[in-house]
């Protein structure tokens, strides 16, 4: 199995907007269900969180190959995946589950709770987390679960 040491994250910049945008539009496409008028309310928000946030969105690397991206927040109480993606060609070969590893890591090393939101249709991704030690911590409207990670060192 290839190993989480590898894993990098370098800072976004404003060039990384597009994409990201493209990526959360293609998952929304995927799991929800948006009427005409919600739709054109809900994207431009979601382009505007970006744009606005764009210093807590992460690229990821393996072995200096951008794989995707991430946004992660941290308090005083816990570390929140807001945003993690995948660019297409890396999916399905068991990167998604190192990169999982690497922020579990983040959540022992400082100590906090790591929680992330999927799409309650997104089986693939609800498993992957499942099996790496996330818990379901509460249900989102009706299409969305957060889930959350306790390190052992709470």
């Amino acid at each position: 199995m290839q190993n989480k040491e590898s894993i990098t994250l370098k800072p976004c910049t404003n060039e990384d907007i597009e994409s990201i945008y493209k990526m959360s539009v293609k998952l929304i496409d995927r799991f929800e269900v948006l009427d005409v008028k919600t739709r054109k309310t809900k994207l431009p928000e979601i382009k505007k969180k970006i744009e606005s946030n764009i210093s807590s969105y992460h690229r990821i690397y393996k072995d200096e190959k951008h794989l995707g991206y991430v946004y992660l927040q941290e308090d005083s109480k816990h570390i929140e995946v807001n945003d993690f993606f995948l660019f297409e060609d890396y999916e399905k070969k068991s990167l998604g589950q190192i990169v999982v590893d690497y922020m579990k890591d983040l959540s022992v090393n400082y100590g906090k709770p790591l929680f992330l939101s999927i799409f309650k249709m997104d089986i693939s991704s609800f498993n992957l987390y499942f099996s790496q030690g996330f818990d379901v911590y509460e249900c989102i409207k009706d299409f969305q679960v957060k889930m959350r990670y306790q390190p052992d060192n709470r």
